[in-house]
């Protein structure tokens, strides 16, 4: 054991020396690793801010819908639902809602699929594809308002709510040609990943701005929406010219990290992987039961005020014009707070913590709940903004409460499989608030009613689960299966997480799975810098002869099945191979490390 040792020290510090595996995750070199050293390649802001635009403009129809529900009522989609003699009616409004809300319910249900997808093919195939859903979402969409101007919306209707589940399928398939950036800001990716959240919001003003169109060149909503269909097309375009294929994404995290990265699994065992999901979830049943009950309901009240502003501000103020007025003010308010909140959401919820989080939501449901129903413009400004604010905190919670309670490989998956928990449940009580809006006397009261019944419900529900969650805080550590802790040690070449946390030189196990869940890049960067070869080797020469022969046997079958190398300089490289009865030097080592075909290994 002790020879072992010493042979495993020796040759680590012969790889940290060898040019052709450079490790910079370990020893960090100014030029590549340092954004402050005016000699390190500038970070490509042009290039970002060309894919933030083209996704922006390719972020579907969702961030708009206070003003395109409006829009597309007006020019008759689905009054085939209305009476011979009317052309224009509540029943109508209230399917267009219908529509809508459960095209943002679907589309939130769309997470957990695009992250596979990602990981299959990559940005630029993801943001490419994910924009040309949008352009054939936008002309089903086109096609529905062609028809209902022609008296045909018996026929073309069921075309409308197909092109608005395409269009906001695609806006977040899109959005993940961000993610190929990222690793070409090293020090930045944080900021970057929360810039880029800012163009769903930000698509809001889209409405606006193809009304003002209308206007200005007297021109009709289909021809400006096939305009702007076209617009998407190109955009498209320009997302596969300027977003890095995945070839290029793994290069550059090889270039930031000095080590690859894992490459996505061949097979995708979706069963597998959401048994695993829903066997964490039940891990803790009271916590999240809790949670699911609570913010189903409390995401009815803002996503009802969204999807009807126009109806009601027209019933509330009195005149149709207010109703327009007030639809554009909660667009226009969803662009400025949305966009301009999202950069900096993420450091305000880890500076004040999850406890707080929630005390913010059940304080901003309760100031909409107070100014929804007040015929006041001052009134209504306060309502939409803290309910813009609600719905971005709303997705921002979830995902900081699965930090808690997810382990980081499980992560998206078992988040995307409460949140298709999560809107499935809210759909019941949507569902049931568009009924009473449908059977209820026409006037203010058959909006303002089943609103503020959400509301109270949802304040209530948010104070209640305050006090539950103050009682039952989550976890210190993330729970894990038992293949799970294994899985995870074995990225740094170690048997189980009480030996990574000797490694890396953490304090805790505690510690350790927070740096592991952090959506922050660069902490995975500084804990891969912190690996004590030292150490690596001591964990090593304590290790029994059988785990370590069960270690090379397992090498040498990934080896046989032919699988390409995906990284491994901190498992591989500081374990098995170096392990061989042949004694493999540090550079043969190196060479296999360095994308030879050798050894599969995976990265921290």
């Amino acid at each position: 054991g002790d020879d072992i040792g010493e042979t495993i020290k020796q040759d680590i510090e012969e790889v940290q020396m060898s040019p052709v595996l450079p490790m910079a995750a370990v020893a960090p070199s100014p030029e590549k690793g340092d954004p402050e050293n005016s000699s390190a390649p500038r970070p490509p802001w042009c290039r970002f801010a060309g894919v933030w635009l083209c996704c922006a403009l390719a972020s579907g129809i969702i961030p708009g819908q206070a003003v395109f529900t409006k829009m597309f009522y007006d020019v008759g989609i689905y009054s085939s639902v209305c009476d011979d003699d009317e052309r224009r009616c509540k029943l109508q409004m209230v399917e267009l809602t219908a529509v809508f809300q459960c095209g943002q319910a679907v589309s939130v249900m769309f997470l957990a699929p695009i992250g596979i997808i990602y990981d299959r093919w990559g940005g630029r195939v993801c943001g490419t594809v994910g924009a040309a859903i949008v352009v054939a979402g936008l002309l089903m969409v086109c096609g529905s308002v062609w028809g209902a101007t022609r008296g045909l919306d018996a026929s073309t209707s069921s075309l409308f709510m197909i092109g608005v589940l395409a269009c906001d399928f695609g806006s977040y398939l899109s959005s993940m040609a961000f993610m190929s950036l990222v690793w070409h800001f090293p020090g930045r990716q944080a900021f970057v990943i929360s810039l880029s959240n800012a163009s769903y919001q930000v698509a809001s003003f889209l409405p606006l701005g193809l009304q003002a169109i209308m206007k200005a060149f007297d021109v009709v909503l289909s021809d400006v929406l096939l305009g702007f269909s076209s617009i998407v097309f190109l955009s498209a375009l320009a997302i596969w010219r300027l977003t890095p294929d995945q070839k290029a994404f793994y290069a550059q995290a090889k270039e930031v990290l000095g080590m690859p990265l894992p490459k996505p699994p061949k097979k995708l065992e979706l069963c597998k992987m959401v048994k695993k999901s829903w066997e964490i979830l039940t891990l803790y049943k009271a916590d999240h039961t809790a949670s699911l009950l609570t913010l189903s309901i409390a995401f009815c009240f803002p996503g009802f005020y969204a999807s009807l502003t126009a109806a009601y501000g027209k019933e509330l103020f009195g005149t149709e014009e207010d109703g327009n007025r007030l639809a554009d003010l909660y667009a226009a308010t969803t662009g400025i707070v949305g966009g301009a909140l999202a950069p900096f959401s993420g450091t305000l919820a880890d500076i004040f913590g999850l406890k707080a989080f929630v005390g913010v939501l059940t304080f901003l449901q309760f100031v909409g709940l107070c100014t929804a129903g007040v015929p006041s413009w001052a009134a209504q400004m306060a309502c939409a903004t803290v309910l813009v604010l609600f719905n971005s905190l709303f997705m921002l919670f979830v995902a900081r409460y699965f930090l808690q309670y997810a382990p980081p490989n499980r992560f998206g998956t078992v988040q995307g499989l409460y949140f298709l928990i999560c809107m499935l449940f809210s759909m019941f009580p949507s569902a049931g608030g568009l009924s009473a809006v449908a059977m209820l006397p026409d006037g203010v009261n058959a909006y303002r009613i089943p609103m503020l019944s959400f509301g109270v419900i949802g304040t209530l529900a948010l104070f209640a689960y305050c006090l539950y969650f103050s009682r039952n805080p989550p976890p210190e550590v993330p729970p894990l299966l038992a293949d799970d802790e294994k899985q995870l040690a074995n990225n740094f070449g170690c048997s189980s997480l009480d030996e990574v946390v000797e490694v890396v030189s953490v304090p805790s196990r505690r510690e350790l799975m927070r740096l592991l869940s952090s959506s922050d890049p660069d902490t995975m960067v500084r804990l891969i810098a912190s690996i004590d070869p030292i150490r690596m080797s001591d964990v090593m020469a304590k290790r029994p002869v059988e785990d370590l022969a069960a270690m090379l046997e397992e090498a040498d079958e990934e080896e046989e099945e032919g699988a390409e190398e995906a990284g491994g300089a901190v498992g591989e490289a500081c374990s098995a191979p170096l392990l061989s009865a042949g004694g493999s030097s540090a550079r043969e080592l190196s060479t296999a490390g360095g994308g030879s075909k050798g050894k599969r290994g995976t990265s921290g």
